[in-house]
């Protein structure tokens, strides 16, 4: 027993250096990240991708980093890094719902409908996010499943019932089953919210 007991007391030994290291990259890090939010916010994208890749480079881990720097390339229209960094972010904090969820709307814009749909299906696991339901339904309906985008768009309407959006989208899907009086019905409740 005492042999485990000093085992355990060298690892943690070992392990503390690590963690004050990772604090002081932490600590390094943080305003570089602020600066990127700034720049981000004045518009200017270049010095924030700047700012955000030298928050990564001092702290690797800096999920957050990862995460604005890929919104800052999708607003480039840089699609492909966008998505890297959004996959860096989740690979970095699997539970890290903002980034599946940007990740998502990427992989949705790019024709992935399988990823977006996954990643979508993990945003409503972790949150029960209502747009993740509204994103997920789009994203279904690019797959031509509209059995399975109906279920998402009646729970968003059930959350925000003036959504004018979701009517449309599930009048849609039902119009591609075949099933049109349900399909008018909800064309006709879209066009009462909207000239609400």
């Amino acid at each position: 027993m005492g042999h485990a007991l000093w085992i355990v007391l060298i690892v943690l030994a070992a392990l503390s250096p690590l963690a004050l290291l990772s604090s002081r990259r932490r600590k390094r890090a943080l305003p570089h990240l602020n600066d990127g939010i700034v720049h981000h916010n004045a518009g200017n994208l270049d010095k924030a991708i700047e700012s955000y890749t030298k928050a990564v480079e001092i702290d690797p881990k800096l999920a957050a980093a990862f995460n604005l720097r890929g919104k800052t390339f999708a607003g480039k229209g840089d699609v492909r890094q966008a998505i890297s960094d959004q996959t860096k972010a989740i690979r970095i904090e699997a539970k890290f719902a903002d980034a599946l969820m940007d990740r998502g709307i990427l992989m949705h814009a790019t024709g992935n409908f399988d990823g977006a749909v996954s990643d979508f299906s993990r945003v409503i696991k972790l949150t029960k996010n209502t747009r993740a339901y509204f994103q997920r339904g789009l994203s279904y309906f690019g797959k031509g499943d509209f059995r399975r985008a109906i279920p998402d768009f009646t729970r968003v309407i059930e959350e925000v019932p003036d959504f004018p959006d979701a009517y449309h989208q599930r009048a849609i899907a039902y119009g591609k089953l075949g099933e049109e009086e349900r399909a008018q019905a909800d064309h006709a409740k879209a066009r009462d919210l909207v000239n609400a």
